[in-house]
């Protein structure tokens, strides 16, 4: 008898558990909302509001804002699915995390120190984004010290090439981290937020194209796990479209190498006048690719517009096309270096179309063509890049 009843006890705690197990993946997909507590304490009081962000597909949106009382503050909202979501405070810091319809999260966050330093519970998603991001922190801090060690040694080959192959090295071992992180827990809706890492302004870790396994690789797993998560959808979605861009990308890239005639381009530049690169150009062009906020790419671009000023008309056609977002920090670049050469640019970044038409992988990048408008060099610089101006220029 007390077999029997052991046995009937065993299976309603496994119904039990089997049903709570369908509910919340049925609640997931039905979109049924719950509601998510964050409670949250700071070390020292702050008088600025503390304002919670939902992240969509790719923008932020507030969704509530708390004036502190003290050193506590708490948020209690209804949310119909998993989700990223944004904690911001006091001189713009910010905290990531992964909420759950249901979830209750606890957040301890020292406000004493100028970094960001806090502690979350009952949130493993939200603990496995601080994991990241601190991660993340840390690589920006060293890029931070290289780029001001850049700064003070502009012009300097010996100093450029350390500096580039420990920004590399750097580059190299958040990669290597974040992959880890990623195929450690497949499901996690943390590997949304590490797929798009950026390094620096609009400057992303991973390609769109170069790491589009690993896209589809995360797009895979969660579309299954996650369905009706926004940020999911459009990942899925983004996902579908690269595929039909990469085929078309790997024909472009091999058209536009040394030997193939450079692709024409009519277009206008930011100041609206129009821009005409033909098939069969009279003069040699050098087509160069950057952005204000990428400093290696300024560097060659500034040197590259003083040597352009020194050349008689007609020897040259020089056209910069730069993959800026921003149009008042991009009107602000020129304005304040006094650029020669005409500039194009969209402000799509990377979806540029430019950078689809020419096959730009990277920035600073470059395309040599002679009058017949054939390329003779791509992606050369410095010294090797002026050797072959200098030959088209005589010619």
């Amino acid at each position: 008898m007390k077999t029997n009843k052991v046995l009937l006890a065993t299976l309603i705690t496994l119904i039990v558990i089997l049903s709570s197990c369908k509910s919340n993946e049925e609640s997931q997909k039905t979109g049924k909302k719950k509601h998510v507590t964050i409670t949250g304490e700071f070390t020292v009081a702050d008088p600025t509001p503390v304002k919670l962000y939902y992240l969509g597909s790719s923008d932020s949106k507030l969704i509530d804002s708390i004036q502190v009382s003290g050193t506590n503050f708490k948020f209690d909202r209804p949310i119909e699915f998993p989700g990223i979501y944004l904690l911001r405070y006091f001189n713009d810091q910010r905290i990531y995390l992964i909420l759950k319809p249901g979830d209750n999260i606890a957040i301890q966050i020292d406000n004493s120190l100028p970094e960001i330093s806090y502690y979350v519970e009952n949130s493993s998603e939200s603990k496995r984004v601080k994991k990241l991001m601190d991660k993340h922190d840390f690589a920006m801090h060293q890029i931070d010290q290289l780029s001001n060690e850049f700064k003070t040694h502009v012009g300097d080959t010996a100093v450029r090439k350390r500096i580039d192959a420990a920004y590399m090295d750097i580059l190299r071992d958040l990669k290597e981290f974040t992959e880890t992180f990623i195929y450690e827990e497949p499901t996690s809706l943390a590997n949304l937020l590490a797929i798009h890492l950026n390094m620096g302004k609009d400057q992303p870790l991973f390609d769109r194209y170069d790491d589009f396994k690993l896209f589809r690789f995360v797009d895979s797993c969660l579309v299954i796990s996650y369905p009706a998560a926004e940020p999911v959808h459009f990942l899925n979605k983004d996902v579908t479209e690269l595929k039909l861009e990469i085929a078309n990308r790997k024909y472009i890239q091999k058209i536009v190498e040394a030997g193939r005639p450079v692709p024409s381009m009519i277009t206008t530049d930011i100041h609206g006048d129009t821009i005409v690169l033909s098939e069969s150009p009279e003069d040699p062009v050098l087509l160069y690719f950057w952005a204000s906020w990428n400093p290696y790419s300024v560097e060659e671009l500034l040197q590259l517009d003083r040597y352009l000023q020194k050349l008689p008309p007609g020897k040259l056609q020089v056209l910069s096309v730069s993959l800026d977002s921003r149009k008042t920090e991009l009107d602000r670049f020129i304005s304040e270096h006094k650029l020669s050469m005409p500039v194009i640019c969209d402000y799509q970044y990377w979806n540029s179309e430019l950078t689809a038409r020419y096959a730009v992988k990277q920035i600073p990048s470059s395309i040599v063509s002679n009058a017949e408008g054939m390329i003779i060099a791509k992606d050369v610089f410095g010294n090797e890049l002026y050797q072959y101006l200098d030959k088209l220029v005589k010619e």
